[in-house]
């Protein structure tokens, strides 16, 4: 039990207290002085490099751990003072006692919110705004243009098709770009109106781990890819994709990996539409994606989170695909989840398929009868 002898004062006084220290002490900050080491993820992120799933957005002087799950159903996160006692395990009262010499009258640190300013971008005005920046780091090394890295990162360290990687290429959904830190794959995703809507990158090479999003993404479209059908055609023709069922993956790489694992079966991988959403919390897109194009069938194959089950009991990957699924089936769309199984992820499993550690042939996506004959079809 909290010592309140100790530590309790008056709410009033609490609450601006509270204020002070959410206002004027930056979470980095906090991080460091709890030893807890970090790396940038993106514009305006970070990543807890021994909790992943814990992100801190900079700009906002916030943090969200998607790992942890509070009753209401939201994962944990908050301002300075909620990062300092979830991980310090402290309670309330004793954390201001713990961070009241930290502040004082002055505020240092005002948080900036990018959120509406985001939402207000107008496509035309966002795809300028991503192109540009793109054709930035595109020009900052004159091999970009020949994607040496990146053709070698996703066919060998990857293994995903070269005819998949080079259709990635040819709507110009793939580019590579590069920093001082080094190469990296670009993804962009685009929207109805064939403009650029969303761009995220990783590093090619064990040295350049660097991933992360553009400023400024939609993720309400994430990255839709139609093997049969560019995109861009949309920014000057009335013509729409063919009505398709649609995969749904947590990131590009997931999507890459999947259809090769399809094709590598002998399977019709160009029968599908696909959409990477850009994590597990931006499933927005699969709504708007399948209501955009007319898919009324929908498999959310999201990665299955296995080491995350066995350290806190959550599977975020399956909770969410199961989530987004039972509701596309209140709206009377044909939905299913479709998880990895003993992998991870997808990638992972194609990985594990060409070293021959899996000999299991992978199932085709079922077909709308027969999701229909299994009663909804939530594979659980």
């Amino acid at each position: 039990m909290e010592n309140k002898t100790s530590y309790w004062r008056p709410p009033e006084a609490a609450n601006r207290l509270k204020q002070a220290i959410n206002k004027q002490i930056s979470i980095l900050d906090l991080a460091d002085s709890l030893g807890l080491p970090y790396e940038k993820h993106g514009k305006g992120t970070v990543h807890l490099i021994d909790h992943d799933s814990c992100v801190i957005f900079t700009e906002r002087n916030s943090f969200t751990r998607y790992s942890q799950i509070q009753a209401n159903g939201k994962p944990v996160g908050g301002g300075p003072l909620d990062f300092y006692m979830h991980f310090t395990e402290k309670k309330y009262y004793e954390a201001l006692h713990d961070l009241e010499s930290h502040v004082n009258d002055d505020p240092v640190f005002e948080v900036h919110d990018t959120h509406h300013e985001t939402h207000c971008l107008t496509p035309e005005a966002r795809h300028r705004n991503l192109a540009g920046e793109l054709s930035q780091r595109i020009s900052h090394s004159p091999d970009n243009k020949a994607m040496r890295y990146v053709y070698a990162y996703l066919s060998k360290t990857r293994r995903i098709d070269p005819e998949i990687i080079q259709a990635f290429v040819d709507q110009k959904c793939l580019f590579q770009i590069s920093n001082d830190k080094g190469k990296m794959c670009a993804f962009v995703g685009h929207d109805e109106h064939g403009l650029i809507s969303s761009i995220c990158f990783r590093g090619t090479s064990s040295r350049c781990k660097f991933m992360g999003d553009f400023s400024g993404c939609n993720y309400s479209r994430g990255w839709f890819f139609d093997p049969t059908f560019d995109l861009q055609q949309l920014a000057y023709s009335e013509d729409k994709p063919p009505a398709k069922p649609l995969l749904c993956f947590e990131s590009p790489i997931e999507m890459m990996s999947y259809m090769t694992i399809l094709k590598d079966g002998g399977f019709a991988w160009k029968g599908f539409s696909y959409l990477a959403t850009g994590s597990v919390t931006k499933t927005q897109a699969i709504r708007e994606t399948a209501s955009l194009y007319g898919c009324t069938e929908v498999i959310i194959a999201f990665n299955n989170d296995h080491e995350e089950e066995l350290r806190s009991g959550r599977n975020p990957g399956k909770e969410a695909a199961e989530q987004v699924a039972e509701a596309l089936l209140d709206e009377c769309i044909l939905a299913r989840v479709l998880l990895p199984g003993s992998r991870n992820d997808w990638n992972d499993t194609l990985r594990s398929i060409k070293s021959g550690e899996l000999d299991q042939p992978i199932k085709m996506p079922p077909s709308k009868k027969e999701v229909r004959d299994k009663g909804g079809g939530l594979e659980r």
